[in-house]
């Protein structure tokens, strides 16, 4: 059975690809998404280390920028003007 669809951070992706165990998760998910900021994290900022390869060659993986209406809630858990705005802590998410 698999649950519909989950939203990935940096550290889980790299920890599963450093083991060799990414393909786990289109087994337990249908949808795996990642905001852009964490594509940019792992393989662009992270190119060169653990994971940075193996995560920019998966195929199931969904890059998708978060809807505003998503991250309001969120916002109790930063102050926003401590990132630089809400364009910025969306950048973060």
């Amino acid at each position: 059975m698999t649950n519909p669809v989950i939203v990935a951070d940096s550290s889980p992706l790299i920890s599963l690809s450093i083991i060799e165990q990414l393909e786990i998760l289109p087994q337990l998910y249908q949808r795996i998404l990642i905001p852009p900021a964490v594509w940019d994290e792992v393989t662009v900022q992270g190119a060169g280390l653990p994971g940075a390869q193996a995560v920019s060659q998966l195929t199931w993986l969904e890059i998708q920028t978060p809807e505003p209406i998503i991250l309001e809630p969120l916002s109790i858990l930063v102050n926003i003007s401590s990132v630089g705005g809400l364009e910025n802590f969306e950048k973060l998410i």
